[in-house]
């Protein structure tokens, strides 16, 4: 009677045992990623239906590969099986893949290593997906990120570039009358603070008008041009020089005092006889006329100093 139990017992483990082998079977041959069943060297004991589409190789021929064997990247696939080994945790990474026919494709990869009831290593599990589509996808979207980017900063350029424009006169390169509302203003406030002077000096090409009716606007915007372009030498780096009009420029000299404004209008003066300009066989020049005024010496407000 306990020998017929013992059979039917028996029976039945191996009933269930076929049912789990089967289902394992069914998920191991239905599943969309690869599987390979490797040995503690690496080398294929199983793969699934999957991995053979993925890579080209029949099972047979599986069989007499190792994992390096597919992989692009050999000695970082044996470092990983090493640390594998060694007990070490190994989360998703990914590696490049080489079919059989030479191609490369990337790949995630998930290590597991299986062991058998006493907790002795016995073979490791590899589930594999090919990832090409999702890198391409990845790749596009930097691509365009970058584009973007670049795009983002063009923009950026081009609205600094024309603020810049929109501040300079076309002509001379100098700042405008515009910047020049929004600068005076401000550096009369921080004189103020400071409790520091701030001159202004204010120059007008003589009889201007003149050289433009006799020698036509070109000259004249020549002239223009080297008046400009000699303020910009003789002042420093902290002075703001500005188109006010016509042939009128405007110096703001910051922590500059009555006496000093005065002999840099003289220096300016003299330095803008030097101009030459050759037309028609003739040597042209010009003079200038400067005013001075300071901060808070002959005014309180911008206004009051111009």
């Amino acid at each position: 009677e306990r020998s017929r139990k013992d059979l039917v017992e028996r029976k039945h483990i191996e009933e269930d045992l076929r049912t789990s082998e089967a289902r394992f079977r069914s998920l191991f041959e239905q599943t969309h990623d690869a599987v390979f069943i490797l040995d503690l060297t690496g080398k294929h004991l199983a793969v699934n239906q999957r991995a053979t589409q993925m890579l080209g190789y029949t099972e047979h021929e599986f069989l007499e590969l190792t994992s390096s064997d597919i992989t692009a990247e050999k000695a970082q696939s044996k470092e990983v099986l090493h640390r594998l080994l060694a007990g070490e945790h190994i989360p998703h990474y990914e590696r490049i893949f080489r079919k059989k026919n030479g191609q490369r494709f990337p790949v995630e990869i998930n290590l597991e290593l299986v062991r058998d009831g006493n907790g002795n290593p016995q073979h490791i599990q590899s589930v594999v997906r090919d990832i090409s589509r999702r890198k391409e996808t990845e790749n596009a979207l930097r691509t365009a990120n970058e584009q973007l980017s670049l795009q983002v900063a063009e923009v950026g350029r081009l609205q600094a570039e024309l603020q810049e424009q929109a501040l300079r006169d076309p002509l001379t390169g100098l700042y405008n009358r515009r910047y020049l509302g929004e600068t005076l203003e401000r550096e009369v406030a921080r004189a103020w603070r400071e409790d520091n002077h701030l001159s202004i000096l204010v120059s007008d090409i003589d009889h201007f008008k003149d050289i433009n009716d006799t020698c036509g606007h070109q000259i004249g915007d020549q002239f223009l041009v080297e008046v400009a372009a000699l303020l910009k030498r003789l002042t420093r780096p902290t002075d703001i020089v500005c188109r006010y009009g016509g042939e009128e420029f405007l110096l703001i000299l910051p922590g500059a005092n009555s006496a000093s404004a005065r002999q840099r209008a003289e220096e300016i003066r003299h330095r803008c006889a030097e101009i030459i300009i050759h037309h028609e066989g003739v040597d042209l020049s010009v003079s200038i006329s400067l005013g001075v005024a300071t901060y808070p010496d002959h005014g309180d407000t911008a206004d009051e100093i111009i």
